[in-house]
Protein backbone atom coordinates (compact mmCIF):
# COMPACT_ATOMS: atom_id res chain seq x y z
CA UNK A 1 0.00 0.00 0.00
CA UNK A 2 1.04 3.57 -0.66
CA UNK A 3 1.61 6.39 1.77
CA UNK A 4 -1.33 8.43 3.13
CA UNK A 5 -2.06 11.64 1.25
CA UNK A 6 -0.78 14.76 3.03
CA UNK A 7 -2.88 17.89 3.58
CA UNK A 8 -0.77 19.74 0.98
CA UNK A 9 -1.33 17.03 -1.62
CA UNK A 10 -5.05 16.85 -0.92
CA UNK A 11 -5.37 20.64 -1.28
CA UNK A 12 -3.42 20.50 -4.53
CA UNK A 13 -5.71 17.78 -5.89
CA UNK A 14 -9.01 19.26 -4.72
CA UNK A 15 -8.37 22.97 -5.30
CA UNK A 16 -5.69 23.07 -8.00
CA UNK A 17 -6.03 23.63 -11.71
CA UNK A 18 -4.78 21.01 -14.12
CA UNK A 19 -2.86 21.05 -17.37
CA UNK A 20 -3.27 17.95 -19.51
CA UNK A 21 0.13 16.52 -20.47
CA UNK A 22 -0.96 13.37 -22.29
CA UNK A 23 -2.93 10.15 -22.33
CA UNK A 24 -1.64 7.04 -20.58
CA UNK A 25 -1.93 4.24 -23.14
CA UNK A 26 -3.23 0.70 -22.61
CA UNK A 27 -5.46 1.55 -19.65
CA UNK A 28 -8.96 0.11 -19.31
CA UNK A 29 -10.48 3.60 -19.05
CA UNK A 30 -9.41 7.02 -20.28
CA UNK A 31 -6.41 7.90 -18.15
CA UNK A 32 -4.32 11.06 -18.39
CA UNK A 33 -1.12 12.45 -16.91
CA UNK A 34 -1.70 16.01 -15.68
CA UNK A 35 0.29 18.70 -13.95
CA UNK A 36 -1.57 20.33 -11.07
CA UNK A 37 -1.06 23.94 -9.90
CA UNK A 38 -2.33 25.62 -6.73
CA UNK A 39 -0.63 28.84 -5.67
CA UNK A 40 3.08 28.10 -5.25
CA UNK A 41 2.53 24.33 -5.14
CA UNK A 42 2.59 22.08 -8.16
CA UNK A 43 2.82 18.38 -8.84
CA UNK A 44 1.85 15.58 -11.19
CA UNK A 45 -1.24 13.41 -10.99
CA UNK A 46 -3.23 10.82 -12.88
CA UNK A 47 -6.68 12.00 -14.00
CA UNK A 48 -9.40 9.46 -14.78
CA UNK A 49 -12.56 11.33 -15.82
CA UNK A 50 -15.93 9.73 -15.16
CA UNK A 51 -16.98 10.51 -18.74
CA UNK A 52 -14.18 8.25 -20.02
CA UNK A 53 -15.12 5.28 -17.86
CA UNK A 54 -15.95 2.01 -19.59
CA UNK A 55 -17.90 -0.62 -17.67
CA UNK A 56 -15.76 -3.42 -16.30
CA UNK A 57 -17.24 -6.85 -15.61
CA UNK A 58 -15.66 -7.15 -12.15
CA UNK A 59 -16.56 -3.65 -10.80
CA UNK A 60 -19.77 -1.72 -10.29
CA UNK A 61 -20.19 1.51 -12.33
CA UNK A 62 -18.69 4.63 -10.77
CA UNK A 63 -15.00 3.73 -10.55
CA UNK A 64 -14.14 7.44 -10.52
CA UNK A 65 -15.97 7.83 -7.19
CA UNK A 66 -13.73 5.17 -5.60
CA UNK A 67 -10.45 6.73 -6.60
CA UNK A 68 -9.18 9.76 -4.75
CA UNK A 69 -5.44 10.24 -4.57
CA UNK A 70 -4.62 6.56 -4.96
Amino acid sequence: MGQPVSGRELTLLTEGSIELLGRIPRSSNQTFLVQVFCGEDEGYAVYKPEAGERPLPDFEPGLSKRERAA
